[in-house]
């Protein structure tokens, strides 16, 4: 797929990194541009950073695709920008990178109206499409974080990158992994095993036929109609409030009928896939584990797990989502080295 419309607006070049937001600094030198691309299946034109290397000709260049939920360029999330840590941090090491806003928010346009992963992973291909357009890069990768590191999967596995990194990115069905996220959140607050269990079934019930209804069925009319079929049937309502409306609902049920797994076994390019283990989003031992299943072996591929590390990649007490805000790095040092590293090695 060729994207079209492509677009870029030089604003500013040979710029001074600046402190970040956090705790975090770097002072090497890059070239930044403001770019915008367009994703030719609907139109959405995402608008972006690029940062390149200052003194590096053709260096490898990275797309970073963001988690679920939209958020801007830097992957803004209380006071922490994760992806402009890396980018800058990238720079410093000969490496380019485009991050940029997910459709609809920040300075990108673009519905969300029934957008699932795969309208984001249309989105990421625009973007290596534009990358590759521009002539200026040894090599083009993904870097995704979460749901972005799924998508980079699925890139992948479709031979369009030359490499990947994949930053806590599901590697399970989605069923399979929010089952596991309820099953870490009940044990954390003491509910018994038989409990435990017993919501697990239900849940799972839920999702199965959530998954099977009819694919141009409103989510809520699915929950409906499961609810008043169901021996559970608040569970069903519980979740239908959850999810708030159709538009939400399509991509959560796009979510949990996702399985990277056959994805993962095409895979032909290198593959960095890290996880930390305190990690709360995305169980660690559960998607490292399918991933070392599943991706052919290769000793270009490097997959690890960081001890103390939670879904951001922060050094972390209990990994829970509430620490976010009080931890002042937006990345872990080692994870940003690593990085570095292992692309240099390429």
């Amino acid at each position: 797929m060729k994207a079209k419309a492509l677009s870029a607006v030089i604003l500013s070049a040979a710029l001074l990194l600046h402190i970040s937001a956090r705790a975090q600094e770097s002072s090497a030198m890059y070239n930044s541009e403001e770019v915008t691309f367009t994703n030719p299946s609907d139109g959405a034109v995402l608008s972006g950073t690029v940062l390149y290397p200052a003194g590096v000709e053709k260096p490898a260049v990275l797309l970073m695709v963001s988690g679920s939920g939209l958020q801007d360029r830097n992957e803004e999330i209380l006071g922490h920008k994760p992806f402009k840590t890396i980018a800058e941090y990238l720079a410093s090491k000969g490496i380019a990178t485009l991050r940029y806003d997910d459709r609809s928010f920040g300075k990108s346009t673009g519905s969300i109206e029934g957008a699932t992963t795969r309208t984001f992973m249309q989105d990421a291909l625009a973007g290596v499409d534009f990358l590759r357009s521009l002539g200026k890069f040894s090599k083009v990768g993904i870097l995704g974080h979460s749901e972005g590191g799924t998508i980079a999967f699925l890139i992948a596995a479709e031979g369009k990158v030359d490499f990947i990194v994949s930053m806590a990115g599901g590697a399970v069905q989605g069923k399979e992994s929010v089952l596991t996220q309820n099953y870490n959140a009940m044990k954390a607050q003491g509910v018994t095993s038989d409990q435990i269990g017993e919501i697990l079934d239900a849940l799972e019930v839920v999702f199965d036929k959530l998954i099977a209804s009819p694919e141009d069925e409103p989510v809520s009319v699915s929950l409906g109609r499961i609810a008043s079929e169901s021996e559970n049937p608040a569970l069903a309502q519980t979740l239908a409030m959850q999810l708030g409306n159709d538009s939400n609902g399509k991509w959560y049920k796009y979510f949990l009928g996702l399985d990277p797994s056959e994805a993962i076994s095409r895979i032909s390019c290198p593959v960095m896939a890290i996880n930390g283990t305190k990690d709360f989003q995305v169980d660690c031992k559960e998607n490292l584990g399918n991933i070392r299943k599943k991706l052919p072996q290769s000793d270009k591929n490097l997959i690890k797990s960081y001890e103390g590390l939670n879904h951001l990649f922060q050094n972390c007490s209990t990994g829970f989502p509430t620490e976010y805000a009080l931890i002042k790095e937006d990345i872990a040092e080692q994870v940003l080295s690593d990085i570095a590293t292992w692309i240099a090695s390429l």
